[in-house]
Order: structure tokens, then C-alpha cells, then sequence
């Protein structure tokens, strides 16, 4: 969410609420695909920008 919440914020358009209540650490995500020919581009593209 913050790539999507931390302009907005910068530009004073929404408020970040419950500041302390956020855990800022980061938690790992795995994904995992087998090797096909028609995988879906937008699932490579999400795995790739992550």
C-alpha cells in the first residue's frame, strides 16, 4: 500500500491514521510459478516488481 498511499500523503490529499498502531516491518512474500509458454503477463510482471 504504500506504493500507492505515499504520494497521495505527500501531496496532503489523505491523512495517514493510527501511525503507531502500523507494524513497519517488512514481511518476505514467495511466489512460485512452474515454467509454462502461456503464463499470464501480468502475474510475471507483479513477481518481476517485486
Amino acid at each position: 500500500m504504500d506504493l500507492l498511499a505515499a504520494p497521495l500523503i505527500r501531496r496532503g490529499e489523505v491523512v495517514a491514521l493510527l501511525q503507531d498502531e502500523i507494524d513497519g516491518q517488512r514481511v518476505p512474500i514467495h511466489a512460485l510459478m512452474l515454467q509454462e509458454r502461456n503464463r499470464l503477463p501480468r502475474i510475471r510482471a507483479c513477481i518481476d516488481y517485486g
